[in-house]
């Protein structure tokens, strides 16, 4: 693998040679939860122009096997090479999620805020728009900004009534007032 990866590959055959790495990827996946590995292969995925499907697919794993062994950094650079390089959009809701979870991992608190806000700005469906006012009351507590924080834990409260177990949300804003 680290042989096909190193070469060089003429234009005419990359199709080929992105059909031969995705089938490498696939096997490799299946057979490890190394997140190095992962993040590597998805990045020659990415500077390759493979098909848009194979960077999306690949990409998803290995951000969650760089978010389960706590390399938010890697996680983050593979996250802004991919939007870079056109393989994902922001306009996807799984995108998005990472995006402003990545940047709250990696401190940049403002920016999280800001990904989050925009989010909530295009209208996500009540079921992500309840997430979204849960995790801006989270990184607004953590600022310190607890008045901010208990408008949005109290709007995704009202909007998760009978869309999930709103207890959760219940029980952060009593922690922030005691």
């Amino acid at each position: 693998l680290s042989e096909v990866l190193k070469s060089v590959v003429p234009r005419k055959s990359l199709e080929k040679t992105h059909q031969s790495i995705a089938g490498i990827l696939e096997n490799e996946f299946k057979e490890s939860s190394d997140p190095i590995l992962a993040e590597r292969l998805t990045h020659h995925l990415i500077r390759s122009n493979a098909a848009k499907s194979h960077c999306v697919k690949y990409f998803f794993i290995a951000i969650e096997h760089l978010k389960k062994a706590n390399l938010f950094r890697q996680a983050w650079n593979l996250l802004e090479k991919a939007l870079e390089r056109d393989c994902i959009s922001l306009d996807d809701w799984k995108v998005r999620s990472n995006h402003y979870e990545l940047l709250y991992l990696t401190g940049q608190l403002d920016r999280s805020i800001e990904s989050i806000k925009e989010a909530l700005k295009q209208n996500p469906e009540i079921r992500y728009e309840a997430h979204l006012e849960l995790f801006l009351g989270r990184v607004l507590s953590i600022q310190g900004r607890i008045n901010e924080s208990i408008q949005h834990l109290e709007k995704a409260l009202e909007i998760s009534i009978g869309l999930c177990d709103f207890r959760k949300i219940f029980d952060i804003k009593c922690d922030l007032l005691n």
